[in-house]
């Protein structure tokens, strides 16, 4: 199926009553994620850095939480909907969509497909900036990304509380004009400072929303054991490592009970 030419044309062709975006998308209780897998993820916003565009492109990675949170809070429903690119960040999309008849291609974690792109960072000759965590904590990602991927130039990072009062931040960005933007600020906090901002970040090739990314790439918080991962119970790890999540299990339930595959008519 046909890919819309930019989100700015979603936001104004795909908007359904519901506020589900069809054009290219499997819709997964609303919301829509385009059918990619994590390598040509990786390659849609590789060439949106390396096009020159004057704005960035938009990138959400909804997992069920997120889609369950949209549902009741129809400003989030849109901003992801609008974005350029929807990720299916979780196994938990892919099992409902083909629970739902309309399965996607493959996962393509936010994490995983944002460290493919920063690895091409440096051929490209573009460069990282990081927004989000605690105080420190971006500065200290920055350094061991630096140590991890030979010539990436990480041009500045911003924390996710001082960091944010500063309202000359999104230019400050912009006059960098760095290749990828990593907003790390948890859902819904970045999707909606990057949608309030957008206008103001020409220059910055792509703009992605990674949630604690991080605190992964800063090593303060490790990825689940291999094991986890083979089991797809990435989300049960994070629920023990941080028991504050636990809280969220009912909604994990009611996504997996609102996915459910339909009895026939």
């Amino acid at each position: 199926m046909k890919d819309c030419e930019s989100g700015q044309n979603r936001k104004k062709e795909t908007a359904s009553s519901s506020g589900a975006a069809t054009c290219g998308r499997s819709v997964i209780l609303g919301v829509g994620f385009d059918r990619l897998t994590q390598a040509e993820a990786a390659e849609r916003i590789l060439r949106a850095i390396d096009s020159g565009s004057p704005s960035p492109l938009f990138v959400v990675t909804p997992n069920p939480l997120m889609v369950s949170d949209a549902l009741r809070d129809p400003d989030l429903m849109r901003i992801i909907n609008g974005a350029d690119l929807v990720l299916a960040d979780g196994t938990g999309i892919l099992s409902a969509s083909r629970r739902l008849g309309d399965p996607l291609p493959g996962r393509a974690a936010g994490i995983d497909t944002a460290f493919d792109v920063i690895k091409e960072l440096p051929r490209l000759g573009r460069s990282l900036f990081i927004l989000g965590g605690k105080p420190g904590r971006a500065a200290e990602a920055a350094e061991r990304l630096g140590r991890l991927i030979p010539g990436l130039e990480v041009c500045g990072t911003a924390d996710g509380y001082g960091g944010l009062s500063d309202p000359g931040l999104p230019g400050r960005i912009a006059s960098l004009s760095p290749g990828l933007l990593a907003v790390c600020l948890g859902s819904p906090k970045q999707e909606k400072w990057l949608d309030e901002n957008a206008g103001r970040l020409g220059g910055v090739g792509a703009a992605v929303c990674l949630g604690g990314a991080v605190d992964v790439w800063s090593g303060r918080i490790g990825r689940a054991p291999g094991l986890f991962i083979k089991l797809k119970l990435e989300w049960l790890w994070r629920m023990l490592r941080e028991p504050s999540r636990l809280r969220r299990l009912p909604d994990l339930v009611r996504f997996r009970l609102a996915t459910r595959k339909k009895s026939p008519d």
